[in-house]
């Protein structure tokens, strides 16, 4: 059986935080749970935007973000990991944004956790059709690397009040 140190743990981890779980990287950094930051994940079939996602939010501090590069892929993490939020990419190959969404709303493991589209059809009549699917919100790409944070935050913040989404 193999054996690793505590501290030997802690400092991989550290060095490699994608692959340290949920929850477990605030732990890390030594954060109460009631200041521990809201889970993300990121399902978007481009590595750029899942990678700008990632760093954007969690420089911002209150997020902590995981990614899926498919809808298939993104379901199973969603079912698996129980995140706070997700963020959809609308187009994708296969399973696209809306069949992945109607998926995710149909799974009891999944119904809650609140869903924002990420498209590129987020102005104007297009958001109000992205909108209609019933998704918790919408945020247009490409994002503003100022505002993203703000943005998601601003939606979960609704959520929590009782207000509706998108």
């Amino acid at each position: 059986m193999l054996s690793i140190s505590r501290e030997a743990f802690y400092l991989n981890a550290l060095k490699s935080p994608a692959t340290v779980p949920f929850g477990m990287r605030a732990t890390l950094a030594g954060l109460s749970p009631s200041m521990r930051p809201r889970r993300v994940l990121v399902i978007d079939d481009e590595e750029d935007i899942r990678v700008l996602a990632a760093i954007i939010l969690e420089m911002d501090g209150e997020f902590e973000v995981s990614a899926a590069e498919s809808g298939a892929a993104g379901i199973e993490r969603a079912r698996r990991d129980q995140p706070d939020a997700i963020l959809l990419d609308y187009s994708m190959p296969g399973l696209d944004g809306p069949a992945t969404f109607s998926i995710l709303r149909s799974d009891e493991l999944t119904r809650a956790i609140p869903v924002v589209f990420l498209t590129g059809k987020a102005y104007g009549e297009s958001r109000a059709s992205v909108a209609a699917i019933g998704a918790d919100g919408v945020i247009a790409k490409p994002v503003d690397p100022m505002s993203f944070a703000g943005e998601l935050s601003a939606i979960l913040g609704r959520l929590a009040g009782g207000g509706q989404g998108a």
